[in-house]
């Protein structure tokens, strides 16, 4: 399904972690739990007005080996583009993930 000749871009797959300091407040920040490589299937850009003004969306897939820990609740980064992750679709039986993501520029 996937050859290693597709995997051509190295992405890095992100969760939100919580860390208390010693005053006892609590801060959130992503940190990378996985680095792999995934092929980028599509990319699009579609602008769009929203009510705080105008924006840009990007939409991309991207393909990978499966991984039994990756969620929506990820977010991914791709050449210092983070992308929230909307969607993880099971690809044959264990044998790819696609990643549909979301980035806003």
């Amino acid at each position: 399904m996937i050859t290693s000749g597709q995997l051509d871009k190295i992405i890095e797959i992100k969760a939100l972690t919580q860390a208390q300091d010693e005053y006892g407040a609590i801060s959130e920040s992503w940190a990378t739990f996985a680095t792999v490589h995934a092929q980028r299937l599509e990319t699009r850009t579609s602008d769009f007005l929203r009510a705080s003004g105008e924006g840009s969306e990007t939409v991309a897939a991207f393909r990978i080996r499966w991984r039994p820990d990756v969620s929506v609740a990820d977010r991914l980064s791709c050449n210092g583009d983070n992308f929230e992750i909307i969607e993880v679709v099971e690809l044959g039986r264990r044998r790819a993930l696609e990643l549909r993501c979301r980035g806003r520029v």
